[in-house]
């Protein structure tokens, strides 16, 4: 606790050593190698609040923007011996703070010749280190660590001391793979990890190992992910599936296969992300795909973002548009969500007549309607001329006057900001249709002004505004 000093009629001044060492921290990185001698004058019993300001001074390899620029100029980073001096004199056991800015300290600094005696204090941060207890969690602590989403969970990976060291030790394989023998105690441990944030966090140790014992990294991997689904569908795990699919696909498919059917639907959903993705790249889980795409709302969901990602690559285009066929008009505004700004610029006039025709369908269905600014905001942002673009224009018109019209009322949306930011770009058309001498789109433009007139889509006034402009 601090001690607070009353400093004005409504001014307290509080103390505390959590105070001091905020300010021990910043100053500290003004000068790393002279706060570092100076901890090497402190008494071993200091607070270890201090001790862990200063190391957190020593991941510094330039100077932040803290001191004048006159300062910044003469900065240096403290010498690798004036921090294993510190780290050697405070060996704190199990406190958390010097722990923590001790493993960020080698995940920030992974090149530095690094002594055998901080190795193993890294391993044995990786082994045994207390913090994350069993069950319990640093971030979103109200929460039983059974009970968490992958987010949280992984967000806890990044705030505990078995985390950072997991990242440390990938740091360190990363630069040296020389090192897997010293370290390799504290993956296996980490790959082990009664705490499931700890075990995602252990895919960042696992990672390196790919580039030269890929076998051993998907063992590893493997092992991580048993008995807690959530852990596979971590991000780290997505980008190590990219890595050994297809080449170990028969190690990890029985994890993708479960992740697709998991009663938790985090869970589901990124399982039918893997399995579209890995369908459409190597032609693998068909039949889970098939499944996938008419399961439940998150299975269905999965497939959607996927295909909807891979809608402008050329080689998955017509695949995606297949599987998005399904999704435009799904019962669920949760999948048909996953379809909000599939299309770009480029894609507009494209020329594909099953890319043209997926568009119009796309125009006429519940997923344009759920949220059509994004849609209309293509045209109104579009560098170029738009008479490539008529048919769409006219049928998103169409759609405003017609289709559109009564479930915009129904929500009590008189001008919606869509319906109105077509008028200009209708107008666009309509005159470079006539610096063009292209009668019939001109003439098509004043249909279309009739019907969006008619059927009072944007104020009466402001539609001949537009035409007398």
């Amino acid at each position: 606790m601090g001690k607070g000093v009353q400093v004005g009629p409504h001014r307290i001044l509080k103390t505390s050593i959590r105070h001091f060492s905020e300010g021990l921290s910043k100053i500290a990185k003004t000068d790393p190698e002279r706060f570092g001698q100076l901890a090497l004058r402190f008494p071993e019993t200091v607070n270890h609040s201090y001790i862990s300001a200063i190391i957190d001074s020593f991941r510094l390899t330039q100077p932040d923007k803290s001191p004048p620029e006159e300062k910044q100029k003469s900065w240096r980073p403290a010498r690798i011996e004036t921090i294993e001096a510190v780290l050697a004199k405070f060996q704190s056991g199990d406190d958390r703070d010097i722990a923590m800015a001790f493993c960020q300290l080698i995940r920030g600094k992974p090149d530095q010749a690094w002594c055998e005696q901080s190795i193993t204090r890294l391993v044995r941060y990786a082994k045994s280190h207390p913090d994350l207890p069993e069950g319990k969690l640093n971030l979103h602590c109200d929460k039983h660590c059974d009970e968490a989403s992958v987010q949280i969970l992984f967000q806890n990976t990044i705030n505990c001391v078995r985390g950072v060291a997991a990242e440390a030790i990938g740091s360190l394989l990363w630069e040296n793979n020389g090192l897997l023998k010293q370290v390799r105690p504290g993956i296996e441990a980490l790959v082990q990890d009664p705490h499931p944030a700890v075990r995602m966090a252990a895919i960042e140790a696992i990672e390196p190992v790919l580039n030269f014992d890929r076998d051993l990294a998907v063992q590893w991997f493997c092992k991580a992910c048993e008995n807690d689904l959530r852990v596979p569908a971590s991000p780290r795990a997505t980008r190590f599936f990219n890595y050994v699919i297809p080449s170990h696909i028969e190690q990890v498919a029985p994890i993708i296969r479960q992740m697709v059917v998991s009663p938790l639907e985090e869970v589901a959903l990124e399982g039918a992300c893997e399995v579209t993705a890995r369908w459409l790249f190597h032609g693998f889980f068909e039949n889970e795909l098939n499944m996938c795409r008419k399961g439940n709302v998150f299975q269905r969901k999965g497939v959607a973002t996927v295909a909807a990602q891979l809608l402008h690559e050329n080689k998955y285009a017509s695949k995606c548009r297949e599987l998005l066929c399904n999704y435009v008009n799904d019962d669920s505004k949760d999948v048909r969500d996953a379809l909000q700004s599939i299309f770009r610029k480029d894609g507009l006039n494209k020329n594909d007549p099953d890319h043209q025709a997926f568009l119009q369908a796309y125009i006429k269905s519940k997923a344009f309607a759920d949220s059509p600014d994004n849609f209309v905001r293509l045209f109104a942002d579009y560098p170029g001329k738009l008479i490539p673009l008529a048919e769409s224009i006219f049928s998103v018109c169409y759609e405003f006057a017609t289709t559109l019209k009564e479930k915009l009322r129904d929500l009590g949306v008189k001008y919606p900001y869509a319906a109105k930011e077509m008028l200009p770009i209708l107008l666009r058309l309509y005159e470079q249709a006539l610096g063009e001498k292209n009668r019939p789109i001109a003439d098509r433009c004043l249909d279309i002004w009739d019907i969006l007139f008619e059927n009072r889509v944007g104020r009466a006034i402001e539609l001949t505004r537009s035409i007398d402009t």
